[in-house]
This record gives structure tokens, sequence and C-alpha cells, in this order.
């Protein structure tokens, strides 16, 4: 294991939206394009809070309002450095640290971490610093990411084989009978797309058919825990229209009526799962065809 990171340009993430197997045309592997090491086990900075406290003169301590508008925590970018070890034997360092200038330098990246291959991140990347010696060259990559880390895995169930974790990975696709991301509609009897429950300590059976998973891990591990709007595909037949309704134990529950087409992300029917045991009740009636889709991201 070499810690290494792969990158490939942000115009692989077209609307949030990532189709296995990706493009790898223009990627680059810090280990098996360049032979670099990090120097140290690297880890992705956490996200700093954007924190605002109100301190009012005369009275005890400070109002805390870091939630008052959104209902969770808002965060501001990961940022830091990573310093990788060059092999210099590899190849003639000029024409690595070309390409890696080339590659990333003040460049929008999607990267994905080797140790961390289900998700990747998203940010600018530069090349920070660079020095040569006798038998060892450095250079170390700077970062500035957005806070939540996305998985390559969205809400329809497609997956990967090869990065796929037998701990604490999800088929979305096997969860349960109540889990749909298309459906057709002609009655107007309510249709159960997406139901999620969160009692710690209850379990379900194990999508890969291994044993079980606590209830609580298993909604974290679905939804994640960034603020996503809800991806919709609304199309009622003529003349008919369709009731979408989400409830959720972390917002109000909200209810709209489409009487027309609608493709989009709506804001109001907003995912969230910050405090990691929320579970949420995607519902459909009416007459038409439906299909909603949404990226978890975490910290």
């Amino acid at each position: 294991m070499y810690y290494s990171m792969t990158f490939l340009p942000y115009q692989t993430v077209l609307n949030n939206t990532l189709t296995p197997p990706l493009d790898t045309t223009h990627a680059r592997n810090t280990w098996e394009h360049w032979h670099i090491v990090p120097v140290e086990r690297p880890a992705i900075s956490p996200p700093p809070l954007k924190d605002h406290y109100v301190d009012i003169p005369g009275a005890n301590g400070k109002i805390d309002l870091n939630q008052s508008l959104t209902g969770y925590p808002t965060y501001n970018n990961r940022t830091g450095s990573i310093e990788f070890a060059v092999l210099n034997d590899f190849r003639n360092w000029q024409t690595a640290y070309t390409d890696i200038m080339t590659t990333i330098h003040g460049k929008r990246m999607l990267m994905v971490y080797e140790e961390d291959p289900n998700y990747y991140y998203i940010g600018r990347w530069s090349v920070d610093t660079w020095k040569t010696g006798k038998t060892r060259s450095s250079i170390t990559l700077s970062y500035d990411l957005e806070p939540y880390k996305w998985r390559l895995q969205d809400a329809n169930g497609i997956w990967l084989w090869d990065p796929f974790n037998f701990d604490n990975g999800v088929i979305t696709s096997r969860l349960s009978s109540h889990y749909q991301t298309s459906v057709t509609l002609n009655s107007d009897n309510i249709v159960e797309l997406l139901m999620t429950d969160a009692f710690s300590g209850d379990i379900i059976e194990d999508p890969i058919g291994d044993g079980y998973l606590n209830k609580m891990e298993n909604v974290s591990n679905l939804i994640g825990n960034a603020p996503i709007p809800l991806e919709m595909h609304v199309h009622p037949s003529e003349g008919h229209s369709i009731i979408v309704a989400m409830s959720s134990g972390e917002r109000d529950n909200v209810q709209k009526t489409f009487n027309g087409n609608f493709d989009g992300k709506d804001g109001d029917f907003l995912i969230t799962n910050w405090n990691g045991t929320n579970g949420i009740t995607i519902q459909a009636s009416g007459y038409g065809t439906f299909n909603w889709n949404f990226r978890p991201g975490r910290l």
C-alpha cells in the first residue's frame, strides 16, 4: 500500500453525477504515474465549523446561532497540504514534475484516496513547494476542498465490485422492498419509494446476506449526512397530476403536487441526515412516471 491518490479532471463530474465505470483516460495516480509516496500517512483535514455566536452583555455565556438558519451545522472548505517523497531512480524528475504541474497545479480536481475508495473529494489543488536531493526529492501538494466527500455509488444502487467495502458497504438496490428510484404510478394509492428506519439497536438483514447491520449505521451509509436536494423527474400523464411527499426527523414534512413535467433538483426536498440517526420516507401517488436520485455525502 502506497497511500496513493487518483486525480481526475473536474469535468468528470457533471451536475454531481458520475456514471461507473469512470472515464479514467486522463486520470493520474500518485504512485503508478509519478512514483511519489506521502512522507506520512495522509489524512485530509476536517472542515472547520462556520461558527456564529452572539455575546450578550450582562448575560452568561453566548447565544449559539450555528444552526439557526439551516437546522444543521455548516462548514468551511478543507484546507491543508501533503508532502510526498519522490523516488529519483524511477524516471527523470523534471519529466515527473512537469506532468504533476500540468495535471493538477491550480486546477479543480476530483480526488479518490486509496484508503477510502468509495468516496471522492472535489476541490482545487496546487504544487506548493518542491526540493531536490541526491537520493530523494520531495514535493508538497496543497488543497482547498469542499467540506463533504461524495460517494461514487449514487442512490440508484450503481456500485463497483472492485472498491466495494464488505465491512461497511451498502448495496442500496437490495436494501428493502420499499426502496425504488423509478416507478410508474397508475392510481391515487400512495407508493412508498424510500423508507428508512433509524432506531439504534434494531437490526435488519445485511444486504449481502452476511449477517446483520445496525439500522442506525445502515441509514448513515445509505443517506450520508450532507444536505443535498433530491433530483426528480416527474412526468404526469396527460390530464393527471403526481403528488410527491417527503418526511424526515430533521425537517418539516414537504408535499408538492406536480401538474406538469419537472426535471431537476428541488431544494424543498432536502436529503439531510447530519446526526446520523435520521429516517427518511419518500412517497408518491397519481398517474405517470416518477424517478428520483441523489448522491450521498459524508464528512
